[in-house]
């Protein structure tokens, strides 16, 4: 026998006598399979954006504290305060943001930091949580250029 359900045939399509017939049948086994497939494409997607995630928190990281570290002192303002802006505007951008992200940006006057923990949740119940801590030296333009001319006259 065939399945065919409002002129859809779940199986093989032929003509007999001048007319379209179905044959095959949607198994057990392909429904079984079907389910499995899409039980599994469901956990990949959500693992996927899980790392997604994690990848766009990193980025935005190292973002603010490049952008602590050296626009900062070229602009002649706090480095730290220079990566907690960044952080900030960076944050707002997201969508959507994992569950219980909690940041600090900070950091002294030799280096800046910025550290995130969050967790992403799968379908309401099962969560992963990622911690990323980023880091930087504060850049001295000035100061690497003039030892760096004294090195090449000999000096120190």
């Amino acid at each position: 026998g065939s399945f065919c359900t409002a002129g859809l045939c779940y199986g093989v399509l032929f003509m007999t006598d001048g007319k379209w017939k179905c044959s095959g049948a949607l198994t057990v086994e392909a429904s079984v399979l079907f389910g499995t497939l899409c039980i599994v494409a469901g956990i990949l997607i959500s693992l996927t954006l899980h790392v997604y995630q994690r990848a766009w928190y990193t980025a935005a990281a190292c973002e603010s504290v490049l952008t602590g570290s050296g626009k900062g002192v070229l602009k002649e303002t706090d480095g730290v305060a220079m990566t907690r802006e960044k952080w900030e505007l960076l944050r707002e951008s997201f969508y959507p943001g994992p569950d219980g992200l909690s940041a600090q940006a900070g950091g002294d006057e030799d280096k800046v930091r910025v550290q995130i923990q969050g967790n992403t949740v799968f379908w309401g119940t099962a969560d992963v949580s990622f911690s990323l801590e980023k880091e930087m030296k504060i850049l001295r333009p000035v100061t690497f250029v003039r030892k760096a001319a004294a090195w090449k006259d000999g000096g120190d």
